[in-house]
């Protein structure tokens, strides 16, 4: 009787019923079962380990499940938030949405069949955790495209003038503004020769002699990067390239903060010179010029005749006959935008629907096809051929688009109200860990 007890016992306590009901975590007054806190845990893993691929087994040694855990937790207050808020509004996910459930159930069940599955239920568990099925996964799925679908409305719900735009920009500046520069950093370490302190000096007396000769001589501070480099090989490559010391258009945030300092001071001045301490040496700074985003976006179609290898002339001529023959063609038959999309469609190697890019920023494509886009003369209707790393692309210019300036701001506007407006509500929905229902999920980050 005993041993039937305890069979049966260990029958229960490893049964799809029983983790479907032992609470493994807790959201504001609502229980989350060891099934879905599985499901939330295996996709935030699965996201990682597919992003590595063949390589997550080596980089999964860097990560604990503690951290899968808090993501999953994170997900599921999310979720959790955004759902109940999405029911009071009567928001509802959309008939784009219920077919991505549908075509994200078929994959499953296809790969189901072809992977030896004995069913689709067979597979959804094997990837989410025991007691996952096509069921849960459908409700689960849906609960996170309302979510998503209602946080995306919210966002967009944030609306603003463009004066409220203008004096954001002008209490936020350096988050917009980039700027341009060239740089030399002198090492202040310890070697055979130098002690830390003599090291340090000799950076200082170098960084500032650089600073003091270059004022005023952008060609000059590149030479001067060369005479000072380290060692032939890496001096050989300012002599090689008069732009290697040249930074474009970076952001505050993406420099050193003593650096950022100085070149964001709005008062500096095309040709100044710094040198700038730092713990472990000095940089030569030479500032070029502050770029302030304030330019339309452009909308363009290509049609991309892509090549394996642009070195190789004889496929770079053969891509370029292609674009020829394919433009004078189109000419041939109207040259209408609708049938150059037609086109892109039919011949493009580039995956864009109808060839069309919307709202391009400077810095978001290769440079000869920036060059061409954002030619100021350009007008609605030109077209052209431009050779970039990837083949010939036959252009056609759409149009102008919203200023980027004013779009950048709005978005990191929304963005802000929305996080905001998120973590209030957030606050009525804790979440935490069941420790005792915790230790039956699938913890495991292999």
């Amino acid at each position: 009787i005993v041993f039937v007890v305890v069979f049966l016992l260990l029958v229960i306590l490893n049964s799809n019923f029983y983790m479907e009901h032992k609470t493994a975590a807790t959201v504001g007054d609502e229980k989350i079962s060891v099934v879905d806190f599985d499901y939330y845990y295996r996709s935030q893993l699965n996201n990682y380990a597919n992003y590595f691929g063949e390589y997550w087994s080596t980089y999964a040694t860097y990560f604990t499940s503690d951290s899968f855990v808090s993501s999953a937790l994170d997900s599921i207050q999310q979720t959790a938030v955004l759902t109940d808020e999405a029911e009071k509004a009567g928001f509802a996910i959309s008939a784009e949405d219920q077919q991505t459930i549908e075509d994200n159930v078929s994959y499953y069940a296809s790969y189901a069949g072809t992977a030896g599955y004995g069913s689709t239920d067979a597979f959804i568990e094997a990837i989410y955790g025991n007691g996952c099925s096509e069921d849960s996964y459908r409700a689960w799925l849906a609960d996170q495209l309302l979510a998503s679908g209602y946080a995306a409305e919210k966002e967009a719900g944030f609306t603003y003038t463009d004066d409220e735009k203008l004096d954001y920009y002008a209490s936020n500046v350096n988050d917009f503004d980039t700027v341009t520069y060239r740089t030399f950093y002198i090492s202040g370490a310890q070697t055979d020769e130098l002690t830390e302190e003599e090291a340090m000096a000799n950076a200082q007396q170098i960084a500032e002699s650089m600073a003091a000769a270059a004022q005023g001589n952008e060609a000059a501070f590149n030479d001067l990067c060369a005479q000072n480099a380290s060692s032939e090989d890496i001096a050989a490559y300012y002599q090689d390239d008069a732009d290697y010391s040249l930074v474009n258009n970076a952001s505050y945030a993406n420099i050193a903060e003593s650096c950022a300092e100085w070149l964001f001071d709005q008062s500096r001045i095309g040709g100044e010179t710094t040198a700038i301490a730092t713990d472990t040496g000095y940089y030569a700074l030479y500032f070029v010029e502050r770029n302030t985003p304030d330019y339309d976006t452009v909308n363009v179609r290509h049609i991309l005749i892509s090549v394996d290898d642009s070195s190789d002339e004889a496929e770079m001529a053969e891509a370029l006959q292609t674009a020829e023959d394919l433009l004078a063609q189109w000419e041939a038959e109207g040259g209408t935008e609708e049938l150059f999309a037609q086109y892109a469609d039919t011949y493009s190697d580039d995956g864009a629907e109808g060839g069309l890019y919307e709202g391009v920023y400077k810095g978001q494509m290769v440079a000869e096809f920036e060059d061409w886009c954002f030619e100021p003369s350009r007008q609605s209707g030109d077209t052209g051929i431009v050779q970039t790393t990837y083949g010939y692309h036959i252009m056609y210019f759409v149009g102008r688009g919203d200023n980027y300036l004013l779009t950048a701001v709005e978005d990191t506007m929304r963005s802000a109200d929305y996080a905001a407006w998120f973590e209030a509500l957030a606050e009525n929905y804790p979440v935490a860990t069941v420790e005792s229902g915790l230790k039956h999920c699938n913890l495991d980050i292999q």
